[in-house]
């Protein structure tokens, strides 16, 4: 899975939606999904302001908050997910290019998350101009997901072999 991650990773970094961005949420990845270290590493590198998710216990929702390096303003919080240890956040209007992971895709634009419903109330108070993309491997993308009236579709699916452009707008 190291070899597919590194795959859609270059496939993120070399993305229109990437080269545009100027603000974007990373998740930073747990054992079983893409390993997101390396978009992180160039997206501070190269002077954009990088955010990833923290849930907020109690009020059921995620926020974006800055973060620096993948040392000293990460922390491992709730659910042994890392997360932002930073107060700073950002609005979710202001983010370019959301990159949100899932445990299935279809081809479609949909995509099953963990259940919590975080991501989607996240994705729905993003602006019309914000880019969402979905990470996962191809084994995962399937021809159909379940989908609610709540979830949120995404425009873009990016795994080690394809890219696959569900939205009507240049990306």
């Amino acid at each position: 899975m190291v070899d597919a991650s590194a795959r859609i990773c270059a496939q993120v970094l070399s993305l229109d939606a990437y080269a545009r961005s100027r603000c974007l949420l990373v998740f930073l990845s747990t054992e079983r999904e893409v390993r997101t270290e390396r978009i992180v590493e160039a997206a501070l590198e190269s002077g954009r302001m990088t955010t990833a998710p923290r849930i907020e216990s109690g009020r059921g929702r995620m926020t974006a908050r800055r973060i620096t390096d993948l040392g000293s303003s990460v922390r491992t919080g709730r659910f042994g997910i890392r997360e932002p240890a930073g107060d700073e956040i950002v609005a979710a209007d202001g983010i370019d290019l959301v990159l949100v992971p899932g445990l299935a895709f279809d081809r479609n634009g949909r995509r099953l998350g963990k259940g919590g419903g975080y991501y989607d109330r996240f994705l729905a108070r993003c602006g019309a101009r914000t880019t969402r993309c979905a990470l996962g491997f191809g084994c995962q993308v399937l021809p159909a997901v379940p989908a609610g009236a709540r979830d949120e579709r995404v425009d873009l699916l990016v795994t080690e072999e394809d890219v696959w452009r569900f939205a009507r707008r240049d990306l």
